[in-house]
C-alpha cells in the first residue's frame, strides 16, 4: 500500500477516536411543559410522566422533563424491540441519604440483571433535579448521538418508550437498580423522542445520519453491482469475450474502489463525534463489532489487490499463473466474499441496530435470497463447465494447476492460472449464450435487489 494510502487510513482510523467535545446547552427558555412540539406519555402507576423535546438553544440535544412518586429513581428508555434487552435507559435516582443525580445507563441483553452505566456521563446535561413531597421532578437534557458505543442509541430514530420508576435507592455513580414493581410500561408504537408522538417533522435526519445513509447505498453499489460484476467477466466471460473482459473488469474493479473508498471515508466522518467506532468495545452489539472490523479487512483487500495487479510480470512468464492464483482465487475471491457478508451485517444494522432480527427485517431476508441466487447461478457455471473441462485434455498443465482446478477450486477455464494452457476445450455456440444469459440474469437480479436496498436505506425511517 502506498504511504498516501497508509497516511489517509491512519489519519481516518485516529479522527474516530477524537473525545467528544459538545458542551452542555443552556437551559431551553421556554419549558417543555408548555410546549406544543413535544413527546409527552403519562402512566397512572407510579404517577409517571415524561416530556420530551429538543433543547431550543442547541437542537442536537433532547431535553426530558421526568416526574414520578417512587423514592429510588423514575427513567426512560429506549428500545426497538418492546424487550428491557438492549436498551438506552436515562433517569434521576436518590440515594440514602437525599441527594438526587441523572445518570445515563444501558440495558444489556439479560434484561434480568441490573443495566450498565455508562464509562462516563458526557453528553448529559442536569439542569434540575429533586425528590419533594414524595414525587421526583427533573430536568435535564442529553446530546442525542452515540458517545459511548455499545451504551448509547442514536436519539434521531424511532424507539417503544419504556416507562420504569422503583422505590429502590442507590449510590448515584452507580447503575439504576431493578424497578419495583413489576414495570416498565411500554408505549404502543415507535415513537419519535424529537417529535411529538405522531409528527416527525422535527425529527430531520441528521448530518451524521445522512453521511452513514450515504455510506450503506455507496457500500451497495461498491460490492454486489461493480466488484461482484467485475470478478463475474474475470472469472467467466475470458473465452466469449477475449479483448474485452479485461478492459471490463479494470473499470469495474477501479471504479468499485473509489466507490468503496469514499463511502469507508463517509462512515467515519458520520462517527467523527464518537469516541470509538466499534473495533475495541466487545459490546452487547456484536454485529456492529463484526461489521466494523469486516469492513477494515474488505478495504484493506480492496486497495490490496489493485496495487498487485500493477506489479504482476508479463503473461509469457512461466511463473505468471502464481499471479492469478493470488490476484484471482485468493485475494479477488476472499475480499468478494467478506463485502458481500459485510453488506448483510450492514443491512441488519440499518433495520434493527442490533435488536433481534426477525421477519420484519425485510431488506436482510431479500438480500439473503438474492445470496442464494448468485450462489446457485455460480455454482451452476463451476459444475457445467468443470465437466466441460474435465472432458478436455489435460496432460499439458501443470501439476498444481490440475490438482487446484479438478480438486479443489473447479474452475472453468485453465487460462484463469495459466494463460499458457493450450488444452481447454473449444467453446461452442451454446457455452456463449450460456455465458451471456447467466451475466444477464445475475446483473438483472443485483441491479434490482441494489435498488431495493437503496431505496430502503434512503427511506427507511429510521430517524
Amino acid at each position: 500500500m502506498s504511504p498516501f494510502s497508509l497516511s489517509l487510513l491512519f489519519l481516518l482510523f485516529g479522527a474516530s477516536f477524537t473525545q467528544f467535545n459538545k458542551k452542555c446547552p443552556p437551559e431551553s427558555s421556554e419549558s417543555l411543559l408548555d410546549r406544543d412540539d413535544v413527546l409527552e406519555l403519562t402512566q397512572n402507576d407510579c404517577d409517571y410522566r415524561v416530556v420530551m423535546g429538543s433543547n431550543d438553544n442547541d437542537p442536537d440535544f433532547l431535553d426530558i422533563y421526568l416526574e414520578g412518586n417512587r423514592a429510588g429513581w423514575v427513567a426512560v428508555g429506549f428500545s426497538l424491540d418492546r424487550a428491557m434487552g438492549h436498551s438506552d435507559v436515562m433517569g434521576c435516582k436518590q440515594d440514602e441519604s437525599g441527594n438526587v443525580g441523572v445518570i445515563d445507563s444501558w440495558n444489556g441483553v439479560n434484561p434480568s440483571l441490573a443495566n450498565k452505566i455508562d464509562p462516563n456521563q458526557e453528553g448529559m446535561c442536569n439542569y434540575s433535579s429533586s425528590y419533594a413531597d414524595g414525587k421526583f421532578s427533573c430536568y435535564f437534557s442529553r446530546y442525542y448521538g452515540v458517545i459511548n458505543e455499545g451504551f448509547d442509541y442514536d436519539l434521531h430514530n424511532r424507539y417503544y418508550i419504556l416507562l420504569g420508576c422503583s422505590t429502590t435507592k442507590s449510590d448515584l455513580d452507580v447503575n439504576f437498580p431493578y424497578h419495583q414493581p413489576n414495570f416498565p410500561a411500554i408505549s404502543d408504537s415507535m415513537l419519535h423522542p424529537f417529535g411529538n408522538g405522531t409528527d416527525t417533522a422535527s425529527g430531520k435526519p441528521t448530518f451524521e445520519k445522512r453521511m452513514i445513509r450515504a455510506h450503506g447505498v455507496l457500500m451497495v453499489i461498491a460490492y454486489p453491482v461493480l466488484l461482484l460484476t467485475a470478478v463475474f467477466f474475470a472469472a467467466w466471460m475470458k473465452p466469449t469475450m477475449p479483448k474485452m473482459w479485461f478492459q471490463v473488469h479494470r473499470a469495474l474493479t477501479l471504479a468499485s474502489l473509489v466507490v468503496s473508498l469514499t463511502a469507508f471515508a463517509v462512515v467515519f466522518i458520520a462517527n467523527k463525534n464518537n469516541p470509538t467506532p466499534g473495533i475495541i468495545n466487545l459490546h452487547d452489539c456484536g454485529t456492529k463489532t463484526t461489521h466494523f472490523a469486516f469492513g477494515i479487512i474488505a478495504v484493506f483487500l480492496h486497495v490490496l489487490n489493485p496495487l498487485i495487479a500493477i506489479i504482476r510480470c508479463k503473461p509469457d512468464n512461466p511463473n505468471r499463473w502464481i499471479f492469478n492464483l493470488v490476484h484471482g482465487a485468493g485475494i479477488g475471491l476472499l475480499t468478494e466474499i467478506i463485502g458481500l457478508i459485510n453488506i448483510g451485517l450492514g443491512a441488519a444494522i440499518f433495520q434493527t441496530n442490533c435488536a433481534t432480527v426477525s421477519s420484519t427485517n425485510v431488506m436482510l431476508w431479500l438480500y439473503i435470497a438474492w445470496i442464494v441466487i448468485v450462489l446457485g447461478t455460480q455454482s451452476f457455471l463451476y459444475i457445467y463447465f468443470t465437466y466441460k473441462a474435465l472432458r478436455g485434455e489435460v496432460d499439458n498443465a501443470p501439476l498444481l494447476v490440475k490438482v487446484l482446478l479438478t480438486k479443489i477450486i473447479i474452475r472453468s477455464s485453465y487460462q484463469s492460472l495459466n494463460e499458457d494452457t493450450k488444452s481447454d476445450p473449444e467453446e461452442s455456440k451454446a457455452d456463449n449464450v450460456i455465458r451471456y444469459s447467466v451475466l444477464c440474469f445475475q446483473l438483472a437480479t443485483t441491479l434490482i435487489i441494489a435498488l431495493i436496498m437503496i431505496v430502503f436505506i434512503i427511506d427507511l425511517d429510521f430517524e
